[in-house]
């Protein structure tokens, strides 16, 4: 059983070779980092300010529990593998597969626009890590503090 992310181009993400109906850019935004992250953990924290920069903190909060039950549903039989706690979110790495085989031909996140700068500088970032060709995230030591 496989989690498929395709993370140049065109965001689509896969299980077990179908295509999940996940049509809301923030729940596709919240995938990728997490997708991205060491140990594919991100702080709850971070994920609400950087998905929802222009809310107050209880809210954007409120804003990432609707949009990780939004996930869920998108993710059917494929739910298990994100895992959420109350202070962090995972993906079961086990189960996931990065797809970067376009990389190069294809912008990163290609079309993934959700009107939030530390998310468009997130990406930036990684996009520019990609292009450096290690395929490891560009602000691992950064993502791991903020999951202590």
């Amino acid at each position: 059983m496989v989690l498929e992310i395709n993370l140049f181009g065109p965001f689509e993400a896969r299980w077990n070779g179908e295509v999940l109906p996940i049509r809301s850019r923030r729940a596709q935004a919240l995938l990728a980092m997490i997708a991205l992250a060491p140990s594919t953990c991100v702080a709850r924290d971070r994920l609400a300010a950087t998905l929802w920069p222009d809310r107050a903190e209880g809210q954007a909060k409120a804003s990432l529990r609707q949009e990780l039950s939004t996930l869920r549903r998108a993710l059917g039989d494929a739910a298990d593998v994100l895992v959420a706690d109350s202070t962090v979110v995972r993906l079961d790495g086990g189960s996931l597969q990065k797809d970067t085989t376009q990389r190069g031909r294809s912008e990163f996140l290609e079309g993934l626009d959700i009107r939030s700068e530390p998310f468009d500088d997130w990406r930036r970032g990684e996009s520019a890590h990609f292009e450096k060709d290690d395929g490891l995230p560009s602000d691992q030591g950064e993502q791991a503090a903020d999951v202590r």
